[in-house]
């Protein structure tokens, strides 16, 4: 009613809140190098892996215009990344296109149960505990945590279950047969990073 402008406050309380969120990032964290075919590096921490597998190209198929995987007896849904997060092209790969075309993959499973999925890269580049100084407003695209500079690289830090929605895989949810009513939980990561 006074007609007071909050506006300066509200940034100011944004910036704080900003820095105080990269602050909370900033502790180490153990973390998967990859790079995706196009060249682009990208880091997943470690929680968030279940298990890393070597694939030949050979076993990927195209069904449905989506790609699959053959692994281990089963079939998983091939997730590129920087598809998915329209981020393809933007990075430089230094290897010879020729010598990759028959190069093994790396399939990363994410630490989600009951999906059958698993994130295509080109290969590893390095596992490493270290600071994350993550930054999330210069580079900004759907299922993009944020990215932080590692070695005078740009790495991107994918949000591994939002990359998966957005390739379509239907995550799990609550079997319909528990009864939420009136109850309400709040689940809190011990990890800033992961929070």
């Amino acid at each position: 009613q006074a007609k007071i402008n909050f506006s300066n406050v509200e940034r100011a309380t944004r910036m704080d809140l900003d820095e105080e969120r990269r602050a909370a990032l900033r502790e180490r964290q153990n973390i998967i190098l990859l790079e995706t075919g196009t060249g682009l590096l990208m880091g997943i921490v470690h929680s968030m892996v279940r298990r890393v597998e070597k694939i030949s190209p050979k076993l990927l198929d195209t069904i449905g215009g989506l790609p699959y995987v053959r692994y281990d007896g089963r079939t998983f849904r091939a997730v590129y990344p920087d598809q998915v997060m329209g981020l393809e092209g933007m990075g430089y790969s230094g290897g010879d296109p020729e010598e990759e075309g028959d190069a093994d993959l790396c399939m990363v499973v994410p630490n989600i149960p009951n999906i059958q999925a698993g994130l295509i890269f080109s290969r590893i580049i390095d596992t490493r505990e270290t600071h994350i100084d993550l930054d999330c407003r210069a580079i900004r695209a759907d299922g993009l945590f944020g990215s932080a500079q590692i070695d005078d690289r740009v790495v991107l830090f994918p949000d591994v279950n939002t990359v998966l929605v957005l390739a379509g895989i239907e995550m799990p949810h609550v079997p319909a047969q528990v009864d939420r009513s009136g109850l309400r939980a709040l689940v809190v990561d011990d990890t800033p990073f992961l929070r």
